[in-house]
């Protein structure tokens, strides 16, 4: 199985190749566009996702400084919206009239400026949601992680695990991540005394007034605060 790493290189590579090639069509075409503002918005969106995919890929190998998971995020969200505009605008993408020998490189500029903003929003999608199941799941601190650290910030087994407990269970490698479910009111834990009384009480639906409360102090376990 790839290393998430390797994937998100190889991804960022793809990024910064389709915003190349975006940025490039986009500044020869800009004088046969029919609307102006939409060569700028092109042109600019993609220069700096060329410029943020490269730097992304480039951080760590060759001047060793870690990518925390929130500066890759926050990279990425900013440039979420305008990427968005991009995938609803560049179906009215046209040249001005008469220039008609300019469809197929007009052509080739929808198409790899679309392929450039549907892998951006779901890059940015997944590795948000994927950080949002780490901070319960695993680690509270993921988004200070290195994103390209090994082992990766992102345990797939255990997020799995704890996302989909159900369909865990069924499978050899997640099933000793699942969590095991909180021991029902009426039974002690290990570490509670001989004579707790309120798990018991708990089962009964009675409160014990703190006086009576055998255990309290110790913190046998959580039950019993």
């Amino acid at each position: 199985m790839i290393a998430f790493s390797r994937f998100r290189q190889l991804l960022c590579f793809v990024l910064a190749v389709t915003a190349a090639i975006s940025l490039t069509l986009g500044i020869y075409y800009w004088r046969f566009f029919l609307r102006p503002g939409v060569a700028w918005l092109v042109v600019s969106v993609e220069g700096l996702s060329l410029i943020r995919s490269t730097w992304s890929l480039i951080r760590k190998p060759a001047f060793a400084i870690p990518q925390p998971v929130a500066s890759e995020a926050i990279g990425l969200f900013v440039l979420f919206p305008f990427h968005l505009i991009i995938a609803l605008l560049i179906s009215t993408l046209s040249a001005k009239h008469g220039n008609h020998d300019h469809n197929l490189g007009f052509t080739m500029l929808r198409v790899f400026t679309m392929s450039g903003a549907i892998l951006h929003m779901i890059y940015t999608i997944g590795l948000v949601a994927i950080a949002v199941l780490t901070v319960p799941a695993f680690d509270p601190d993921v988004w200070l992680r290195d994103v390209d650290s090994t082992p990766s910030p992102f345990p797939l087994a255990i997020i799995f695990a704890f996302a989909f407990p159900c369909l865990a269970r069924r499978f050899e490698s997640t099933r000793a991540f699942v969590r095991q479910s909180a021991l029902p009111g009426d039974q002690c834990l290990p570490t509670c005394l001989l004579d707790c009384n309120i798990h018991g009480a708990k089962a009964l639906g009675r409160v014990v007034p703190a006086r009576e409360r055998v255990c309290g102090g110790h913190q046998c376990c959580l039950m019993c605060l």
